[in-house]
């Protein structure tokens, strides 16, 4: 029997034989075995290159996962998918003060189970209110065992904060506020400087894709989490708290908060990149038309929409906001959560580190999830329940921190030099994804001046030339062989 966790926090892939069938926490350990290859069709292509998690689903074909909350029966009659866990609606009757009450003990409780381990823990400190939260509960918990000080990592690029621009994501830098969360909690700070070489290596950039199996458009976000994890590793730091999921399960996206968007008839994230004009989805912009209309992403992510909204839980006699609100939250958690815990748990298990996200603990998914809108978003701030029960362990420039997205780097010289290498590989001859390319559409790009961060639209244009770049290194490190 095999089981998945309630969120999905740990992968578990399989696939069946004729006698049995062949697991594994990612599609590398099921592609070792011969009898397997790794062929991608259409459907898998659109998984890979949709914004929308469908759970359970397979990129590589006959690799599929066990959804989150199920467990997978295998004896002599078949195979059995039974599920064991799923969010449910229910009735919340308490006002704000006792609500957060309740997230606090639930998130004391929470984090004093994920600090329990039989080697050095720490947690990943970004600044944001999230990581400094963990961050703040981890060293009341240690100093109530007098285990401590915790110790905290941050990640960062050299001269981020001197030479940063406010972005629409990113408004603010994390290194200012991680010191200041570091010397208000008394922690063991070590601060990861990533260097421009080192995101530009073709060895980490490849590492990095064979982590995950899958390419992506993360470029340098993926390969300085990757780099980060690896120093954690060798500060003995295997098990690590991270906070991711407290966007998810706290309510701290914009665009869950749009009605235009969240009323779109489609993923409200997506949605965005629709207002947005983001050409065939982020990433995409290099890729044949012709490929993109064959595979109609559109439809694949607006008919899995469809089927994701007639399984959210629904509570007799709730207005339509609250409705609304809760058919939202379940569809971040079930379709938008699961490739961001994906992302992370590869790149640190590449490196041996065990992340923890206690955000992700099924109780406070579920107690959140019923949580009606207008106590999580009091005067419109984002995670406002959030701060409030964190509120007397931090500084207040952190508690009332807005949202910034995880750092991607600025320096031109990245953004000049994944140029240079796309520029390289449409000069290959033997390039497996040139013919998935628009042939204009590159010519074009290439005929531009730069891709410097200042540029309207550049950070659009890196993601194009880091998709196509991963994209042709995963059809050659795993001879992918797509039917289309």
């Amino acid at each position: 029997m095999l089981a998945r966790d309630p969120l999905g926090v740990k992968p578990l892939f399989y696939h069946r034989t004729p006698d049995g069938l062949l697991f594994g926490s990612e599609p590398k350990a099921v592609l070792s075995h011969p009898w397997v290859k790794a062929v991608v069709d259409a459907d898998g292509l659109r998984e890979l290159l949709s914004h929308a998690r469908n759970p359970g689903a397979a990129i590589f074909r006959g690799i599929p996962e066990v959804p989150p909350g199920h467990t997978l029966t295998v004896d002599r009659s078949g195979l059995r998918m039974e599920q064991y866990w799923s969010l449910t609606a229910n009735p919340h009757h308490e006002d704000l003060s006792a609500t957060t009450t309740a997230v606090r003990d639930l998130l004391e409780d929470i984090v004093a189970r994920q600090l329990i381990a039989d080697v050095p823990t720490s947690v990943l400190l970004s600044g944001g209110i999230d990581s400094s939260a963990l961050a703040a509960l981890a060293a009341s918990t240690l100093a109530r065992q007098d285990t401590g000080p915790v110790h905290t990592y941050s990640m960062t690029f050299r001269d981020y904060t001197e030479t940063f621009r406010p972005q629409q994501l990113r408004g603010t830098p994390d290194p200012p506020f991680v010191a200041q969360v570091a010397r208000h909690l008394g922690t063991a700070h070590t601060d990861i400087v990533t260097e421009p070489g080192q995101l530009t290596d073709p060895l980490i950039r490849t590492r990095t894709m064979q982590a995950q199996d899958i390419p992506t458009h993360h470029g340098d976000m993926d390969s300085s989490l990757y780099l980060c994890f690896r120093h954690l590793r060798e500060q003995s730091r295997v098990v690590t708290l991270s906070g991711e999921g407290a966007d998810e399960v706290f309510g701290g996206y914009f665009w869950a908060h749009d009605p235009e968007l969240t009323a779109a008839g489609t993923f409200p994230w997506v949605a965005f990149e629709r207002r947005k004009a983001v050409s065939g989805g982020l990433g995409l912009r290099l890729f044949d038309p012709g490929l993109r209309k064959e595979l109609d992403l559109q439809q694949y992510a607006d008919q899995h929409y469809r089927d994701a909204v007639a399984e959210a839980p629904v509570l007799e006699g709730e207005s339509e906001e609250r409705r609304r609100a809760r058919q939202v939250g379940h569809l971040v958690l079930t379709r938008w959560l699961p490739t961001l815990l994906d992302r992370e748990d590869r790149l640190s298990m590449a490196s041996g580190v065990e992340l923890r996200v206690p955000f992700c603990d099924h109780r406070l998914a579920q107690y959140l999830l019923d949580v009606p809108p207008e106590l999580k978003r009091i005067g419109g701030q984002e995670k406002s329940l959030l701060r409030s029960a964190v509120a007397d362990l931090l500084p207040e420039p952190v508690v009332n921190r807005p949202k910034s997205a995880y750092p991607a780097t600025q320096d031109p010289a990245y953004g000049n030099a994944v140029r240079e290498k796309f520029l390289q590989l449409t000069r290959d001859p033997d390039a497996r994804v040139t013919p998935l390319l628009d042939a204009q559409a590159t010519e074009s790009v290439l005929a531009g001046d730069g891709t410097g961060p200042e540029q309207a639209g550049a950070w659009v244009e890196r993601a194009g030339f880091e998709m196509a770049l991963q994209f042709d290194s995963w059809l050659r490190e795993y001879d992918v062989r797509l039917v289309l």
